[in-house]
């Protein structure tokens, strides 16, 4: 709806534009591979999407609402605050889009000292939002961690916990100066440069090209004509510029751009009527965003969903011994089992010894001190391989079941053909069975995950080995676990000390 309201506030300046071009631009937005990839998940981008966006509506009425470089009295910049305070409070890397507003009050038409009056109001509306929404739990993790934003940005807050780092997550981004200037090539052709998983989006590049065009031909008409108004488009233009130059220093990382990837084609349109005629504009924007959007779910990787269950998370929890007194240690590589642990004993004691957490000495120490003083058992909790094909191939049968087209030979070879042409299903067959019906199979290519299961084990006793402790293997057993209807197990083993 937001999309659309922007689109039609921009489009229709100076011109009627038809309902369906807006709605349309809309729906394109919001059917990208990104924001797809993350309905029904807890990632919070697209969750928090929507008041960054209506920050930006109002802005861009805002504008509309300015007579000849006369500001009105309406405290649109506080409104505006608010809501991005809001949406920083919510999810911290909406930051980038928060320094960019800053940037949109700056080209309004008015007067410089307004506009410092305004710019004053929006970044004190902001941090009051921020500190309602987020600020009680960030001065909790200060008290604890001695760092509001622990581990991140520990080189500025220098907690001892962790190592002096800035942005923990170093995978992504340019590594060199050319790089960086063609990024939008590299995000749209290498997706796995921004994302975990694969997640096209050829739109970054073609809005790339035209936005370089188009800001060659404005200044060249400017230069012409000597015009210098702002339009509401400008708002938006240097709302996304400014925003992706701070994304890009800081993250780089693709998920976090939700809200401009949701503008593209709207982006891909302004970009393309100032450089030919409305209408081809139009028709070659509404071709090309069709076109990404088809071969984007085509070639993207989804990852695996879970299917809906009575109960939203099922653990079979082992035995503890003294709970009061134990102490869990989670030497589970990168995996995010955190999920299992509301299921634990309240009173038992948890840390992670593992993952991209930049941990420092004091951190081992103290995690060994804490592991002494409780002076109970030590457990572990390590990750059980999944094979995330036959995961696949499982959840598929289930819908072939369900659908009859299942029952139709040529059905499950066109569908087979289909599925086995895409990232997710590259390692399943649709083999039409004696019994009338079509069966997804897994090929025999192994785990997905990790092959030897033995792996998780070894992994585990390196990481517990850094502080001084190592796996009983043989009291490690594996319990079910379920998210929904998706088997997730995990293993559970005591835990002892390296004599030195």
């Amino acid at each position: 709806m937001l999309i659309f309201l922007i689109a039609r506030l921009l489009l229709s300046s100076g011109e009627k534009v038809p309902l369906w071009t807006p709605l349309g631009l809309a729906c394109l937005g919001c059917l990208n591979a990104s924001f797809v990839a993350q309905l029904g998940t807890a990632a919070g981008d697209s969750s928090s999407s929507p008041f960054v966006l209506l920050a930006l509506y109002l802005a861009c009425l805002w504008h509309t609402a300015l007579p000849q470089h006369q500001a009105r009295s309406a405290p649109w910049a506080v409104w505006i605050g608010l809501l991005m305070g809001l949406a920083v409070g919510l999810k911290l890397t909406n930051a980038p889009f928060g320094l960019a507003m800053v940037l949109v009050l700056a080209v309004l038409p008015m007067h410089p000292a307004n506009k410092v009056r305004q710019i004053f109001l929006y970044g004190l509306a902001a941090l009051c939002s921020f500190a309602i929404s987020a600020g009680w739990w960030f001065y909790l993790v200060w008290i604890k961690f001695g760092n509001p934003l622990f581990p991140q940005f520990n080189r500025l807050f220098k907690s001892d916990l962790a190592a002096a780092t800035s942005v923990i997550d170093t995978r992504w981004g340019p590594v060199t100066t050319l790089e960086a200037l063609a990024w939008p090539f590299w995000m749209s052709l290498r997706p796995w440069r921004i994302h975990d998983a694969l997640l096209y989006n050829h739109l970054w590049l073609l809005v790339f090209i035209v936005g370089v065009l188009a800001l060659a031909s404005h200044l060249w008409r400017r230069r012409q004509s000597q015009n210098t108004n702002t339009t509401p488009a400008l708002l938006v233009l240097v709302f996304v510029a400014s925003g992706y130059v701070v994304w890009l220093k800081v993250f780089s990382i693709g998920r976090y751009m939700t809200v401009v990837e949701m503008l593209l084609p709207l982006l891909l349109l302004l970009g393309l009527k100032s450089i030919i005629w409305p209408k081809p504009s139009l028709i070659l924007t509404f071709t090309l965003s069709f076109l990404s959007l088809i071969l984007g779910l085509k070639h993207s990787n989804f990852g695996v969903r879970a299917a809906w269950a009575q109960q939203s998370y099922v653990v079979t929890v082992p035995t503890i011994q003294n709970p009061a007194s134990a102490t869990i240690l989670i030497a589970a590589g990168g995996e995010p089992i955190s999920w299992l642990l509301p299921h634990f004993p309240s009173q038992t004691a948890v840390l992670r010894v593992s993952g991209n957490f930049p941990r420092s000495n004091v951190y081992d120490q103290m995690v060994r001190q804490t592991v002494a003083t409780r002076a109970g058992q030590v457990y572990a909790i390590l990750p059980t391989a999944v094979d995330w094909t036959a995961t696949r191939a499982t959840q598929l049968n289930a819908r072939l079941a369900a659908s009859n087209l299942a029952q139709h030979p040529a059905a499950c070879k066109l569908m087979g053909q289909l599925i086995h042409s895409t990232p997710r299903y590259r390692e399943i067959q649709l083999l039409y069975g004696v019994d009338g019906r079509c069966h997804a199979q897994a090929e025999d290519r192994g785990a997905s995950l990790l092959h030897n299961p033995n792996d998780q084990i070894d992994q585990g006793t390196q990481e517990l080995a850094d502080i001084g402790y190592r796996l009983a293997k043989k009291t490690c057993h594996s319990y079910p676990a379920f998210v929904g209807q998706m088997s997730l197990p995990y293993q559970f083993c005591n835990i002892e000390k390296i004599d030195s």
